[in-house]
């Protein structure tokens, strides 16, 4: 998916399929990481991405070293167990445990009020800022990271924030080219029909933006 902030253009539909079940296919088995790292490659021929943002569930140490050596920077969320290094290997909750009181309030734009921001080596040697939020100080923290080091707290929420345009681009697929309820005996006319999703929708899409009054 890419954004301007204004327009959404899907670029890549690609389905993940669990590894006993491609046993009934002749297709070979990707792991949700190598699928989004090979999107990441397609998109690139393309476009050119100011930032690429993904959730945690992607935030594997090949898809950021990837992502970085394509000379480009990312923006994602944290694993409660992600390693950094403060004087030795710690885990994120552990660290921030040990700095929770050195939270300062920052305009976010957000509902998160809270932030401190810390630049670590994570495992593989990839230097990245971690920025801890939270919406009041006794509650749980929303922990980002980036490599781009001399990102603000609020570029990075800013940039994190149009993770949310992927949401909405699976809810209009759900929601209205029924792709909730497929029901197939074949693991490629799945495929298929999911990869039919992507141009559908873009039409759809188009059509709307044309015939439709933009919301001020």
């Amino acid at each position: 998916m890419y954004s301007d902030g204004d327009e959404r253009v899907p670029l890549h539909l690609v389905p993940y399929v669990k590894e006993e079940a491609q046993a009934s296919s002749l297709r070979e088995f990707r792991t949700k990481n190598e699928l989004a790292v090979d999107l990441v490659d397609k998109a690139l021929e393309h476009v050119r991405p100011r930032v690429v943002v993904f959730d945690s569930w992607y935030g594997s140490q090949d898809m950021m070293k990837h992502i970085s050596s394509r000379e480009l920077k990312f923006v994602t969320e944290s694993k409660s167990n992600q390693l950094l290094d403060d004087n030795g290997r710690k885990q994120v909750h552990t660290y921030l445990g040990r700095h929770r009181n050195e939270l300062v309030e920052v305009d976010t734009g957000t509902k998160y009020r809270f932030a401190y921001e810390f630049v670590s080596e994570i495992k593989g040697g990839l230097a990245v800022k971690f920025v801890f939020l939270k919406q009041c100080l006794g509650d749980k923290a929303l922990v980002l990271m980036t490599n781009a080091l001399d990102a603000s707290v609020q570029d990075v929420v800013k940039n994190y924030k149009r993770r949310w345009d992927i949401e909405i681009y699976c809810r209009d697929c759900k929601q209205c080219l029924g792709m909730g309820k497929y029901q197939v005996r074949s693991i490629d006319v799945g495929v298929g029909q999911s990869g039919l999703c992507s141009p559908k929708r873009h039409c759809q899409q188009s059509y709307f933006s044309a015939h439709l009054p933009r919301r001020q």
